[in-house]
């Protein structure tokens, strides 16, 4: 009856199938034909989806299964998972089904409709231009205030990570602070620098571009580091990491360090919502005074930031996007 119905003859548990889309996701990601997000599918059906579903028949997981899954999920978590977490939770558990139509292991038909319900995104902590302004201005005074010369480099290595940040709207973490000499190239444009490099982004590889602001912080690294201008290091054979001190170390709290400034700044919290601010709210920040001040298209957002035109409508809807740009420079 199976058969004649066009159905798999054998069932299959959800944690065999699961291993093989894990295995190909690896597979791909190591020989850069995935998607850096891949990671995250993997960890989601290693962490949530073979604990729960992992004995489960792939082709006999309906509505009643998944609803159930949403209770446990919410108490393994401790809290309601966001929107954004269960369209991730949905994407590895798509994988998953995929690999098992591919297999002949179910049909398209047998897959479950995955419910997209979850808190609904915040609006989250960013700065104001005025605020940019007080942050950009008070940066050296700070870095002075240090009473060690170790402390001293390590502030104005943040600084010059924070306006890179402003400049060019990157992920936090390692978009930039995997970024290599070598891989920057500097050109003019009229009067003024833009910068261009590759970053491994959350979702895939593109090329970021940045302006003045960006390009003076690499001169101030290349300068306190080489005692060389951003022009001479960059393009080269020099395959040292250019966030990083003399000896070429990544200070270990750069968050807590960048909370201590807005502390002691007075720009920790953002009074529009009473949030903490913190280093991904450089990113916000770039992405809403762009958008303010009618500076950029939407869908050149979408390729500067590595996001999509649906999440910045998300994040960014109290802004009134404008869909008529001429360049991406944000002039924080």
């Amino acid at each position: 009856m199976r058969l004649e119905a066009n159905l798999p003859i054998v069932s299959h548990k959800f944690k065999g199938v699961a291993r093989i889309a894990i295995k190909n996701m690896e597979t791909e990601v190591k020989n850069k034909r995935g998607r850096v997000i891949y990671k995250e599918y993997i960890g989601v059906i290693n962490n949530y989806l073979i604990p729960y579903f992992g004995n489960l028949a792939i082709d006999k997981i309906q509505i009643e299964e998944l609803d159930n899954y949403d209770v446990w999920r919410t108490e393994k978590m401790g809290r309601t998972p966001s929107q954004s977490t269960v369209a991730t939770h949905n994407a590895g558990m798509m994988r998953v089904f995929d690999e098992a139509v591919r297999l002949g292991f179910m049909i398209p038909a047998q897959i479950p409709v995955l419910d997209v319900t979850g808190k609904k995104t915040e609006r989250r902590p960013s700065f104001t231009a005025k605020e940019v302004r007080i942050l950009v201005r008070s940066f050296d005074g700070w870095c002075e205030r240090a009473t060690t010369e170790p402390a001293r480099e390590k502030r104005y290595l943040l600084r010059d990570y924070v306006m890179m940040l402003l400049d060019s709207g990157a992920r936090p973490g390692k978009e930039l602070l995997n970024l290599k000499w070598s891989q920057v190239e500097i050109k003019e444009n009229w009067d003024s620098k833009v910068v261009s490099l590759p970053v491994d982004g959350k979702t895939i590889w593109r090329m970021l571009v940045a302006f003045e602001q960006f390009y003076r912080a690499l001169d101030n690294i290349a300068q306190r580091n080489y005692g060389k201008t951003a022009e001479q290091m960059v393009g080269g054979k020099c395959t040292d990491f250019v966030i990083r001190t003399k000896d070429q170390q990544l200070p270990k709290k750069f968050d807590t360090m960048f909370e201590s400034y807005l502390d002691e700044e007075g720009l920790l919290v953002d009074p529009r919502n009473d949030k903490r601010r913190v280093l991904y709210s450089l990113r916000h920040t770039y992405a809403t005074l762009l958008i303010e001040r009618d500076s950029v298209d939407v869908f050149l957002l979408e390729k500067q930031m590595g996001t999509s035109v649906e999440m910045i409508r998300k994040h960014y809807g109290h802004v009134d996007i404008v869909r008529a740009a001429e360049h991406l420079k944000a002039g924080c």
